[in-house]
């Protein structure tokens, strides 16, 4: 009898691990299979957001510098930032990396000197405009960073990273897997079939993960 439920638990935890090799695997083959046509897409997009962030860098120095306030510039300021945060929300990164420098960006350019009526030109050199200057390269280089993390660095490093932003952007995968190994483990393997199926159509309809 002992015997029979050693046989059972490990029936099991074979399912289980079964299960997993099965998806991680599908998950490999996905991303080999886009990983090519995904990079040269996001390296064009950062290329794009750099560029905007330096045309960004310019308008606000040049709106501090001003003899006078520009309503005209602001609206253009406030909608670039917008727009260059919208634009890394998509590249498929860990958003969180980036939550504080466009934070700090935002805070250099609207801050101080700003949508005011008491506005004061600023000098070229002043620390108002170089924190901006400062803030507009941090984001840039936070960009080229991330990058190399998620398609640059060795195998597991680039699979962890991935794994992450898949399941910042989408946590239902997180809680699926779970799922999955907890029906296995105690033989609902219906469930876990159902779970796994559920899986792979999120992952499929969800934006492709590459290495």
């Amino acid at each position: 009898m002992q015997g029979a439920q050693l046989l059972s638990k490990w029936s099991l935890g074979l399912y289980s691990i079964t299960w997993f090799l099965v998806v991680f695997g599908w998950i490999i083959v996905n991303w080999q299979n886009n990983r090519r046509e995904d990079r040269k897409e996001i390296r064009n997009s950062i290329t794009a957001i750099t560029t905007e962030i330096m045309v960004l860098e310019s308008l606000a120095a040049k709106y501090h510098t001003g003899k006078q306030r520009s309503i005209k510039k602001e609206n253009r300021i406030t909608y670039s930032i917008s727009r260059i945060s919208d634009h890394i929300r998509h590249l498929g990164f860990l958003e969180r990396v980036f939550d504080e420098d466009i934070g700090n960006l935002r805070s250099s350019i609207t801050l101080n000197n700003f949508q005011t009526s008491d506005f004061q030109s600023q000098e070229i050199g002043s620390e108002l405009v170089e924190n901006i200057r400062d803030y507009c390269q941090v984001l840039a280089n936070k960009l080229e960073n991330e990058f190399a993390k998620k398609y640059k660095g060795i195998l597991p490093d680039r699979i962890k990273y991935s794994l992450e932003a898949a399941n910042e952007a989408y946590p239902i995968y997180g809680f699926i897997l779970f799922n999955i190994s907890l029906y296995s483990l105690h033989g609902q393997t219906e469930y876990a079939d159902r779970l796994v199926a559920t899986f792979l159509m999120a992952t499929y309809h969800a934006t492709p993960v590459t290495l």
